[in-house]
């Protein structure tokens, strides 16, 4: 009779390798989103005036602000734009776990695989660095 090979145990060192790592990502993912806003803005903002924004002395840290505050200041915009999208997901999702569940009672497979939820996770992505992108420059031309 073979018995199953136990699993390997993580260290604890590997775990905190990891959980820094994850936070690392985290971070620099979102600081280039605001980023990318910032520097949207200023050149939206400033071609407005006719200036071209890599002459002006700014560091990173001050467009990374500013694109912060070009995102909040647009958030309500965005959401309301958005809004019609978010109820029409928000409804397909509620249908379609009701179809999964009446699915499962009649031996059908399932409507989420794997493969829809990353391409869901992929457009969700893509939707919100093109909206950050955009928060940029509606801020800056308004």
């Amino acid at each position: 009779m073979a018995s199953a090979a136990p699993s390997p145990s993580t260290s604890p060192v590997t775990t905190l390798i990891t959980s820094v790592a994850d936070s690392a990502f985290v971070i620099a993912f979102f600081t280039a989103i605001l980023y990318l806003a910032g520097a949207s803005f200023q050149h939206a903002y400033y071609a407005r005036f006719g200036i071209n924004p890599a002459l002006l002395a700014t560091t990173s840290i001050g467009i990374a602000v500013e694109g912060a505050n070009a995102i909040l200041f647009t958030a309500s915009a965005w959401l309301f734009a958005i809004l019609p999208i978010l109820v029409v997901a928000s409804l397909a999702a509620l249908l379609s776990a009701y179809l999964d569940k009446r699915r499962v009672a009649v031996s059908s497979p399932p409507l989420y695989t794997s493969v829809a939820i990353t391409a869901v996770r992929v457009l969700a992505i893509t939707l919100t660095l093109l909206i950050v992108g955009f928060a940029g420059d509606i801020a800056g031309a308004s």
